[in-house]
C-alpha cells in the first residue's frame, strides 16, 4: 500500500503549464511519511513511515521541488542498524518491544 521515496541531491525543476504570476514567490513545505521500510523490515502502519519533508520554492514564474528525509532519532538509528530501532504507532522494535516504552 505504501511506497517509500527517496531523498533528492539537489532541487528539480518543475514543468508549469500555464503561467505563474511573477508577483508569487516563497516556499510550500509538506511533510509526511516517506520511509516504509527498513532493510527487510516493514513499517505495518501508514503512521510509522519516517518522516519526509517535501518543499516547492516558487520564484520569477518557476517552480523547483525538493525532498529529504527528516533526521529524527528514530530514522538515524533505523538507518544505522538497518532495522526497526524504536516502536512505533503500529510498528513494533526487534526483538522487545517493551524496552521501548
Amino acid at each position: 500500500i505504501f511506497e517509500t521515496c527517496e531523498e533528492l541531491a539537489e532541487p528539480l525543476p518543475a514543468t508549469v503549464t500555464g503561467r505563474i504570476p511573477s508577483y508569487l514567490k516563497g516556499s510550500l513545505l509538506r511533510l509526511g511519511p516517506g520511509l516504509f521500510e527498513v532493510g527487510d523490515e516493514p513499517f505495518y502502519h501508514l503512521f510509522d513511515g519516517q518522516a519526509l519533508m517535501h518543499k516547492f520554492d516558487l520564484k520569477n514564474g518557476q517552480v523547483t521541488y525538493f525532498r529529504k528525509f527528516v533526521k529524527t532519532d528514530a530514522y538515524v538509528r533505523a538507518i544505522t542498524e538497518k532495522r526497526v530501532v524504536i516502536t512505533e504507532f503500529g510498528t513494533f522494535a526487534y526483538p522487545d518491544p517493551c524496552k521501548n516504552i
